[in-house]
């Protein structure tokens, strides 16, 4: 219903900031493409930074001892809302698939929503001993994203993949997540992206990652991602000469 008036204000509007090219394409399809601006969107990576230049390495090992976590797992990273939307069934089965296959991993979940009981659940049916829900944690979460080696979004979701980034872990990602998947994550390079999730195709990704710890090289390249591009300067100094351009019109 408020697609017409969307459209309205877009046509007549001075200028649309898109924040991934898949927007740009869609306002493309409304209104003159000069028009369109491309603002990378993006976390305050400065003050994410700054957190994780305060953990020791003596903190990441206490709290992978108070988790219960081997130093030789692997360890799959999930945080976001969570909701029906986010498919957090298909990473639950592929943790069912990785144990029987006997692969070391050990999966941790942060965050809360309307679905979490049925996570739980389905967690408990599949006998997941290697799998925490640690709730909602916003304060200190960094440590979390520091301790893990791969970073899953197996459904909808877009700024928690920044935030992996700043981490420097790659990350296996649904497409269409939310359109920023697709100018932050380069197959092969700083994580993969699955079309169609599937537990097979996230077994497959999560072991490709996996085999001969692929996932420290790739981790570097996710932080090569938000130094060149992805960030909060980047992000603020595209708006910046938006706002210049259109005081001198």
């Amino acid at each position: 219903m408020l697609t017409p008036a969307r459209k309205f204000i877009i046509r007549h509007a001075a200028c649309c900031l898109a924040y991934c090219n898949l927007s740009a394409e869609y306002f493309r399809t409304i209104t003159d493409s000069l028009k369109i601006k491309v603002i990378p969107n993006s976390i305050d990576n400065e003050a994410v930074e700054r957190e994780i230049e305060q953990i020791k390495e003596a903190d990441k090992a206490v709290l992978r001892e108070n988790l219960g976590i081997s130093e030789d797992s692997i360890i799959l990273l999930f945080v976001g809302a969570l909701e029906a939307n986010k498919r957090l069934d298909v990473f639950l089965e592929t943790i069912g698939i990785l144990n029987q296959r006997g692969r070391k991993v050990y999966a941790l979940i942060i965050g809360s929503g309307n679905a979490e009981a049925d996570y739980r659940k389905a967690a408990e049916r599949l006998s997941l001993k290697n799998c925490k829900f640690l709730g909602q944690i916003v304060k200190g979460v960094n440590i979390y994203f520091q301790i893990a080696d791969i970073f899953i979004l197996p459904g909808r979701g877009g700024l928690a993949i920044n935030q992996a980034l700043v981490n420097g872990l790659p990350v296996i990602c649904n497409t269409p997540a939310d359109g920023t998947e697709l100018d932050m994550i380069e197959n092969k390079k700083n994580g993969l992206l699955i079309e169609s999730m599937s537990v097979p195709k996230l077994t497959e990704a999560i072991e490709y990652i996996m085999q001969n710890k692929r996932y420290v090289e790739m981790g570097r390249n996710a932080i090569e991602v938000v130094k060149k591009k992805y960030n909060i300067n980047v992000m603020t100094d595209i708006f910046r000469k938006v706002m210049d351009d259109l005081s001198m019109a």
